[in-house]
C-alpha cells in the first residue's frame, strides 16, 4: 500500500509514479515537485560524495585532471553567470563578494576571481578542498552548510553579495530550510544565482525513471520551474527570475531500455525541430553555455535544467 505523501513546497498531494532502485517516487499534482518518500539514510547518501566521484566523475566532466584545468572550457560555462546576474541586478552589485556553496572544485569562483570578485567556497568533499586551493589558488574550506547556523557562517565570512549555488540543491536533505539560510547570509538586495535539474524535461517526459538524474542515493528534491518559484518565494526573495537551459545530455541514463532507444530517436527530432541543444557524451564542454539559455518558447519542451536568480529583500 503507497503512504499518502504532501508536498513540502505547496501542500498538495503527491502521486505515486514508479519505484526505482527499491524506493518510491513521488511527484506534486500541482507544484509538480518531486521526492523519494521515505528518503534513503542520510549516511547512504554521503557515501556518494567520496574523494574517487571528485577525481573520476567531477574532474572528467570538466575536461580537468588532478594537476590541470583548461580554463578555456570553464568560462565557456561560467561567464555568462555573471554576466545574467549583472542583466537582472545590476545596482545590487557594486561591492563584489561571493560565496559558492558545494563549490567542488572552484571552477565557478575562478571565474570570478578573475574578474575582480572576492571569492569563497565551501564543499565537504576533501579532495575538492584541497584541488582548489593547491590548482586554483581558491580559498576554500570544508563545512556541512546544512548543518552549520546562519549566524556561525556570518561571524566566519561576513554577509554577501552574491551566492551561487549550483547543481547543489538538489542534494540537500531540506532545501526549503537551505534557502531561508541563503537568505539570512545575503546583504540586502544580495542576489542568489542556483541551477538545478528540471523534473519538467523532455528527458524525464521521455525516458521516465531510467533518466540518471532520478537517483535516490543521490539527488533528494526535484524542481520544477513553479515548485522552485513557489519556495523562493516563500524564503524570502523578490525579483525572480527563472528561465530553462535548452540543453538535454542522453549520457545520463541508468539502463538503455528500449523505451530508451525510442525516447533518443523522439527527443532527437524534437531538439532540430525547437532549436534545443543536444548531446550524448559524458564531457560536455558548452553544457552551460548562454547559447542554450533561453525563455521556454519551444513548445512546451522545455531542457535539462532550471537557471533562476532572485534578490533578496530588504530587512525592514
Amino acid at each position: 500500500m503507497v503512504t499518502k505523501v504532501e508536498c513540502p513546497v505547496c501542500h498538495s498531494h503527491m502521486k505515486y509514479l514508479f519505484k526505482k532502485f527499491d524506493h518510491d517516487f513521488f511527484q506534486c499534482n500541482d507544484c509538480k515537485f518531486g521526492k523519494f518518500n521515505p528518503v534513503p539514510d542520510e549516511k547512504d547518501i554521503l557515501k556518494r560524495y567520496s574523494d574517487d566521484y571528485f577525481i573520476n566523475e567531477y574532474l572528467q566532466s570538466y575536461g580537468a585532471s588532478n594537476h590541470s584545468v583548461d580554463m578555456k572550457v570553464i568560462h565557456s560555462r561560467f561567464d555568462f553567470i555573471d554576466q545574467l546576474v549583472s542583466k537582472y541586478h545590476p545596482e545590487n552589485l557594486r561591492k563584489k563578494k561571493i560565496l559558492d556553496i558545494g563549490c567542488g572544485g572552484g571552477f565557478l569562483l575562478k571565474t570570478f576571481q578573475e574578474r575582480g570578485w572576492e571569492v569563497f567556497g565551501i564543499d565537504i568533499i576533501d579532495r575538492s578542498i584541497e584541488f582548489g586551493r593547491r590548482v586554483l589558488g581558491i580559498p576554500m574550506e570544508k563545512l556541512n552548510f546544512e548543518s552549520t547556523s546562519p549566524g556561525k557562517l556570518i561571524e566566519k565570512y561576513g554577509k554577501f553579495n552574491l551566492i551561487s549555488i549550483t547543481d547543489v540543491l538538489e542534494h540537500f536533505f531540506d532545501p526549503i530550510s537551505v534557502l531561508k539560510k541563503i537568505a539570512d547570509i545575503l546583504k540586502n538586495d544580495g542576489v542568489l544565482f542556483l541551477s538545478v535539474p528540471n523534473i519538467e524535461s523532455i528527458s524525464f517526459k521521455y525516458i521516465g525513471k531510467e533518466w540518471a538524474i532520478i537517483s535516490p542515493l543521490e539527488h533528494i528534491s526535484y524542481f520544477s520551474p513553479r515548485s522552485l518559484k513557489i519556495i523562493l518565494e516563500k524564503n524570502g526573495f523578490e525579483n525572480i527570475n527563472i528561465q530553462i537551459l535548452q540543453y538535454v545530455n542522453l549520457a545520463n541514463v541508468h539502463k538503455k531500455s528500449v523505451r530508451y532507444h525510442m525516447a533518443r530517436i523522439a527527443i532527437y527530432l524534437i531538439t532540430r525541430v525547437y532549436h534545443i541543444g543536444f548531446e550524448g557524451k559524458e564531457f560536455y564542454p558548452e553544457i552551460l553555455h548562454e547559447k542554450y539559455f533561453k525563455e521556454n518558447e519551444n513548445g512546451g519542451f522545455m531542457g535539462d535544467v532550471i537557471i533562476a536568480t532572485g534578490q533578496k529583500k530588504n530587512e525592514r
